[in-house]
């Protein structure tokens, strides 16, 4: 790494909007002065650093596996504890990876577009995400956040919604596939299809929503070459690796991978402190910037209490740099996200618009569980008017 990144300051609880955020309380134009010139600067050697200080960790598990296969016994209980603590490690550093390539898929990587596909690839490959589909689809979650028809992430219901028997029965009366769903729920999203197209299918309903022609097609390629390259990976890695070890070492960690990605996004997007709850919009008064401040920082906190265990530092700040994240997207890399965010969230707290939540203290799984099962994916529609106007509508994808 370059340099040492700036840590994030900390903010009370009391800084959660408990309103809702209109465009004239802040600015793109007053945001943009209050942050530094350096947080938009894209250093192509400092984000190969993270790339590779993630891809090292991970190589480790190569080593680190055979080695507790070989010294204890499926029967013990060292074994299980052993696994239970590669499972968790590995599956968080798989997380940590993705994040770096989506800095990739958001062009913050680097000035280099080709840089940022290739690293792309080498970032969101081997934890099993098509890079091109992916970015296609999380660049309409940041173009359209919390728009309830052109946002591409977690599905959302209105509570007569979610209160009916005709909306997602399975999802609604199964406590235990709600409870699985942060597990497997990627999977499905990326594989299957549900809802918004399949990301490894090329002709998947994913681009039909592109009109041109030409623009379709592109995407259908992109599509294809991050499908062939996922084949082409497993076929080399499982056959290196075999069966067993792919069951028993790699589904589980990817399985942990899937939980953070789940668990970050659903807590990044949707809001249980606010009296208005998780707050959606459509054509009729959707504004960038007021559906971007919707989204909440929150700061996970040093685990055990050890600074080289911050959590939001290993993840590189995509918790509690996120609010800054949405609004500057493609400009600011996660390496100067905790730069930009104290710069802005003193502005945007006096203003009432700065969403922050401090889990530091927490239990963080039990918090998210208890919080999952009680939001859903529960939104409501607020007007201008500041009057409540219920509507029916959805929407589903990640950070």
């Amino acid at each position: 790494m370059t340099k040492q990144r700036s840590k994030i300051s900390s903010h009370d609880e009391t800084d959660v909007d408990d309103s809702i955020p209109h465009p004239q309380k802040a600015t793109m134009t007053e945001i943009r002065k209050l942050i530094p010139n350096h947080c938009f600067e894209k250093n192509a050697f400092q984000s190969l650093g993270y790339m590779c200080r993630d891809l090292l960790i991970l190589s480790t598990s190569f080593y680190v596996w055979p080695w507790i296969e070989t010294t204890f016994s499926k029967w013990s209980i060292a074994y299980w504890l052993l696994w239970i603590a590669f499972t968790n490690i590995y599956g968080f550093f798989m997380w940590c990876l993705f994040v770096v390539g989506h800095d990739c898929g958001h062009g913050s990587f680097s000035e280099y577009p080709l840089l940022n596909a290739v690293c792309g690839h080498l970032c969101h490959t081997p934890i099993a995400v098509p890079f091109y589909a992916w970015a296609y689809s999380h660049k309409q979650h940041h173009k359209y956040h919390n728009h309830h028809e052109k946002d591409l992430s977690h599905s959302w219901f209105t509570a007569e919604e979610w209160a009916s028997d005709t909306a997602y029965p399975s999802l609604r009366q199964s406590r235990f596939f709600l409870l699985i769903q942060p597990f497997i729920g990627y999977f499905y999203y990326l594989y299957l299809g549900i809802p918004d197209g399949s990301h490894v299918w090329p002709l998947s309903k994913l681009y039909q929503r592109e009109e041109k022609t030409e623009i379709r097609r592109k995407h259908e390629i992109e599509s294809a070459i991050s499908t062939t390259s996922l084949v082409l990976f497993f076929a080399v890695f499982g056959n290196a690796i075999g069966a067993y070890y792919f069951l028993v070492a790699y589904v589980p960690c990817w399985l942990m991978f899937s939980f953070w990605l789940f668990m970050v996004t659903y807590m990044q997007h949707h809001n249980e402190v606010s009296k208005h709850g998780s707050i959606i919009y459509d054509d009729k008064d959707f504004n960038f910037l007021q559906a971007a401040l919707q989204t909440i920082d929150r700061k996970f906190g040093k685990l055990f209490g050890v600074s080289l265990f911050d959590i939001d530092v290993l993840h590189h700040n995509i918790t509690d740099g996120h609010v800054v994240h949405h609004i500057y997207f493609t400009k600011i890399p996660h390496y100067h996200l905790a730069d930009a965010t104290n710069a802005v969230a003193p502005y945007l707290r006096r203003r009432g618009v700065y969403n922050f939540t401090d889990l530091s203290q927490k239990l963080i799984f039990s918090y998210f569980i208890n919080m999952f099962l009680q939001t859903h994916f529960v939104g409501t529609f607020l007007r201008k008017d500041n009057k409540y106007k219920i509507s029916s509508k959805r929407d589903m994808s990640e950070e």
